[in-house]
Formats: C-alpha cells, structure tokens, sequence
C-alpha cells in the first residue's frame, strides 16, 4: 500500500474539529452498481497515461508525486522481483477518461520511470546492480518483463453520484486515504478550477488568515461549503434523508450546470462577503469568541453564505456599527446554537438552527 507521511491538514491546530455526524443514510440499489475487475499489463496502463486516459491531474485528485525517488525506486525493484502488487481501483465511467481512486502514487511512479523516463532508480534493496539505471538503460528482456506485469484492477462502470462518492471512500484505502473534498474533486473535474480560484483568492486567504491548509484541499472544502448553502434552499433542499456530504455533492452538480454569468456573481458575493467578515471581525472572523483564534467550518458557511446575500447598503451598515452587531452574534453563540457549530453539524436540525438564528441576528440588528 502506499504508505506516505504527509501532515493532515484537517487536524490542524487552526481548524477547530468538526463532527459532521453519520455518514449516508439514503439506501441504494446495489445492482445499479456495476465494478468489473480486470487484469491489465503494465504496458497497457502505461500507454493509457501516456496518452491522458488515466487522469493524473493534481488539480482534481491528491498530489501525484508525494512518494519520493527512493520509494518509486522501489515499486519498479518490485516488479522487477516479481513481488505482486496491490490492486488498482479506477472510476472507468468515462472509458476514455479513468479516474484513480486508489493507487495514485504507483501509477505516477509508473509514469515518471516509463512514459516520463525522469526517474533515475535509487535506494534499491536487493537490485543494487541498477542504482542510477533508467527505462532506457535497461536491456530489453527487463523492459518486456516490467511491461508484460499484470496489475490487478477494479473498475467502476456505474453508479449515481451519491453511491460513487461512498465508494470512493470506503475503496480509497492507500496509506494517505483521499479527503472527502479530494473524492469531490476527483467527480466534479468541470468546476475543480473554479473552486480553487475562490480558494486562491486574496479576499478569502486575508479573511482566514491564511491559515487553511490546501495540501489535502482543506481549503477548497469550506469554499465548498460555501457553495452549497448560498445555491441551494437549505430549507427544502437539505433533506431529512441527506448527509452533508452529499448536500454539498449536489450543489456542485448544480454549480456545474451554472452559466459564466451566474459564476462571476457567486464568486462577486463571496469575496465581498470575506471582505465583510475581516472588516467586521478582524482576525476572530469565523472564530466562536473574539478570542478564540480557531476557525469554525460550520461558522464559516453561515457567515460566509448570509453576508453574502445582503445588499451594499446593509453591509455598509454593518461596518459602521460593527461592535453593537459582534455583541449580538457572540451572545447568540452563546445563548442559542454553539452546539450546532460542534457536533452533528450535518444534522438538517442543526443545519436549520444555526442559519436560522445568524438570519434572526442579522434582521434584529438591520431592524
């Protein structure tokens, strides 16, 4: 498996943990799922990469690359051995299109030693002979071999969005699993740039002090979360039935289908909106308290998503009396929905008590 130590953004010291409560409850029918295993010689797979068939792209999956030389040295030593490798698993719903669900590191280590021929072999334990070798300093019978390898593969042909996205993370089981925000990506490629333009923004990276992570696109999930409730009605949309996740699947299906039009104007609101919360709480915005320093992801999309909705002349009044509208929104924390910003913060009764009572704070202050 690929074991990688990376530092999990999501237990970060700046983030305040979030219990999102249970996972899908909405029952499938598993015979609309449809996972064909397949044997497939190295060679094939190689070609598929080399000809964009298989997607690496670090912009919808984890960060290809995060094994280094020494570690992808080793996988083709393995090959080379004969030692059998773990199993493939790939989203082939696109045929001409595969997207990796588990496996990534292999498949690039694969790519940077036969299709990119930029790894150098290094750190090898039993095949010392080939320190320094490449692709091309192999002889041929080695090369056949390597490409002759079978690798044992799953592909997922079929399943709605909601399945595909539960079997994504219950399949993803490398040593560096993927996020739910990077499954997200992995399924929603025609907005993924669109997610972290927003992400990269200055509006949003001044207003969170820099301090979300996008290793593991930690970021892009509370863009994400932004999107979901300032697109949808969380009122009739968010569904007894639903899970946050899937919520937040659903407003990117959304988003896809949206015009240039409609895009700029999210984007226009929401970096008016971080604009907002910094002007109006500095460095606590998206904190419980003025001096808690730990932004909340639950606070982050209702503050985000309601300030985003106000006019210009209402968001200038809120500036204007900013210390009166923080002593309202700290008491109300206090008083009214801190539980729902801490446990089972996907709950639709939680989701509906936070957002009700930040619109209540907002139309008692605006009168």
């Amino acid at each position: 498996m690929e074991q990688v130590n990376l530092f999990n953004s999501e237990i970060d010291d700046s983030i305040e943990n979030e219990d999102k409560g249970t996972g899908m409850k909405k029952p499938f029918n598993p015979n609309k799922i449809v996972i064909r295993p397949q044997t497939i010689p190295i060679y094939s797979i190689a070609q598929r990469i080399e000809f964009g068939e298989i997607k690496l792209n670090t912009e919808f999956q984890r960060k290809e690359g995060l094994w280094k030389d020494e570690q992808q040295s080793r996988l083709i030593e393995s090959i080379l051995i004969r030692f059998p490798l773990p199993v493939f698993y790939f989203d082939g719903s696109n045929p001409d299109e595969w997207l990796v669900i588990d496996g990534l590191q292999r498949l690039t280590s694969l790519k940077r030693f036969i299709v990119t021929k930029e790894l150098k072999l290094t750190g090898l334990e039993f095949l010392k002979e080939y320190e320094g070798k490449g692709w091309d300093d192999l002889d041929r019978p080695l090369q056949r071999q390597i490409n002759e390898t079978p690798l044992q593969c799953y592909v997922l042909e079929k399943g709605d969005p909601d399945v595909k996205f539960n079997i994504f993370k219950r399949i993803n089981t490398g040593g560096l699993n993927l996020s739910d925000q990077e499954i997200r990506h992995a399924m929603h490629q025609d907005v993924a740039v669109y997610l972290q333009k927003l992400a990269e923004s200055k509006e949003f990276l001044d207003a969170t002090r820099r301090k979300i992570k996008s290793e593991r696109m930690l970021d892009r999930d509370f863009i994400n979360r932004f999107i979901a409730f300032y697109i949808l009605d969380y009122e009739s949309e968010y569904k007894y039935e639903e899970d946050l996740d899937t919520y937040m699947n659903k407003a990117l299906d959304k988003l896809a289908q949206s015009s240039v039009e409609e895009k700029k104007n999210i984007e226009n609101r929401f970096k008016k909106a971080m604009i907002l919360s910094k002007d109006i709480f500095g460095d606590s915005a998206f904190c419980k308290s003025k001096d808690y320093k730990r932004i909340n992801k639950a606070l982050f999309e209702v503050v985000s998503v309601h300030f985003a909705k106000l006019n210009n002349s209402d968001q200038d009044l809120l500036r204007k009396n900013k210390t009166k509208f923080k002593s309202l929104f700290y008491k109300a924390i206090d008083n009214k929905f801190a539980d729902s910003l801490v446990s089972n913060t996907g709950g639709r009764a939680n989701v509906l008590l936070r957002h009700r009572e930040f619109n209540n704070i907002i139309n008692e202050f605006l009168g």
